[in-house]
């Protein structure tokens, strides 16, 4: 079987690349001329094409003979001006009209938890409900997985580089300057100032999954009936807030950590203004502001894991095993 990986350069596309060396499918990278695919490079079985979302021909050749597609690919973190949510939307129905076109057997995609009433506020869940409804309608049979805050990430910017410590490959390693300079000055917080970065109150919760995880269910959705046409809401084993998340790098770390509390007022104001000139550091503040104004906590997350026969990593054990390589 012949599967393609959209966004394979990406954190979860390379994760995903990695866990499918151990299948006897063979598997295809399409990347961009400016990607960095050094990591990928280093895979074996992997096959490259170099291609744009916004070329058709390069999609035509790519997606040729193909029996399963899978994209990863958003503009969250951005690695290359011009990209865009606007651009990703666009970019997923050409890839949808070529995979229509080529027969594909079936579309995983990745997509985003529901913020509930403030969804709509925030750029990113905007531009992947239209890539949803685009790909229901699109003829081609879909599995569509919403993923909240993955621990890769959201941990990290509590004020620690952990998360990523021995990562080949890492989002927060991008090229997006906003995130770079604001990671820049939190990411030793917590080992060197014992500090913790929280904003608001840290109560309201978040099933906050590994990274890991997110692509064992990419695999176990490929040719499964029971993934086949399904909206698939996957989460951590426990809801988790951020008082409770300190408390385990509390324990871990064997120490009390300060709390540096930041105004979810100030969050919502930097998306406000940055929408005007930066939609994508917009669509960091709002997240943020929306992660401390809704729950994201995903229903029988663990029935579902069961169902897929993946083993979730709860965030005490992603910490402890980072701590054990860091």
């Amino acid at each position: 079987m012949n599967i393609l990986i959209i966004g394979a350069s990406g954190q979860l596309g390379y994760t995903i690349c990695k866990k499918l060396q151990t299948t006897d499918y063979i598997v295809h990278a399409f990347h961009r001329k400016t990607s960095d695919i050094g990591a990928l490079q280093k895979l074996e079985k992997i096959h490259f094409i170099e291609g744009d979302l916004t070329d058709m021909e390069s999609l035509v050749h790519a997606v040729k003979g193909k029996d399963v597609v899978i994209s990863t690919a958003n503009s969250a973190v951005p690695t290359q001006k011009g990209d865009n949510f606007k651009k990703d939307v666009k970019g997923h129905k050409n890839l949808f009209k070529v995979c229509k076109d080529s027969l594909v057997k079936q579309f995983i995609f990745t997509s985003v938890y529901a913020y509930g009433p403030l969804d709509e506020k925030i750029p990113i869940s905007r531009s992947k409900r239209k890539i949803e409804d685009a790909l229901k309608t699109s003829g081609i049979p879909y599995t569509i997985f919403q993923a909240p805050a993955f621990m890769d990430v959201y941990f990290a910017f509590m004020g620690t580089d952990l998360p990523i410590a021995h990562t080949d490959v890492s989002t927060l390693n991008r090229p997006f300057k906003f995130m770079q300079n604001f990671y820049k000055g939190i990411r030793k917080d917590i080992e060197e100032n014992n500090k913790f970065n929280q904003i608001g109150k840290g109560d309201v919760p978040s099933s906050y999954i590994a990274l890991e995880n997110v692509a064992d269910f990419h695999l176990a959705a490929i040719s499964n009936p029971e993934a086949t046409n399904q909206v698939i809401p996957i989460g951590g084993p426990e809801p988790l807030t951020s008082k409770e998340v300190r408390e385990l790098f509390e324990i871990a770390y064997d120490k009390k950590l300060k709390v540096k509390v930041t105004s979810p007022g100030i969050m919502k104001f930097m998306s406000k203004v940055l929408s005007l000139f930066n939609i994508n550091a917009a669509n960091v503040m709002a997240l943020n502001y929306a992660s401390t104004q809704q729950a994201s906590v995903v229903e029988n997350a663990q029935e579902t894991a069961d169902k897929f026969g993946v083993k979730l990593i709860s965030a005490q054990k992603f910490i402890q095993d980072k701590m054990a390589i860091s």
